[in-house]
């Protein structure tokens, strides 16, 4: 089912995500990474996020570089940080 987005508001859509069911995994998947290639320069992501029971994947649109942290690590940084976490290098983007 096509979902359409950002296109009448000329809005950017910069961060993605989806979560995995148990019986999807704990990780990205090399489909997910394949997915997120395909269409990250077209719809201009700059991260696509994927959450599951333990574990949290940031891929990073910009570098294509994966970063893989605990649920825990994730809800430490994200609860401490007063500006949330940075979705690029270039500190110029917004945050979560």
């Amino acid at each position: 089912m096509p979902i359409e987005y950002g296109r009448e508001s000329n809005q950017e859509v910069g961060i993605t995500m989806h979560s995995h069911s148990p019986e999807t995994g704990d990780y990205i998947t090399s489909t997910d990474i394949c997915t997120i290639m395909l269409y990250e320069k077209i719809a201009k992501w700059k991260q696509h996020i994927v959450m599951s029971k333990d574990y949290v994947s940031i891929w990073n649109c910009e570098t294509n570089q994966l970063v893989m942290l605990t649920k825990q690590a994730w809800e430490r940084i994200y609860k401490t940080s007063k500006k949330g976490i940075p979705i690029s290098e270039d500190n110029k983007s917004k945050v979560l």
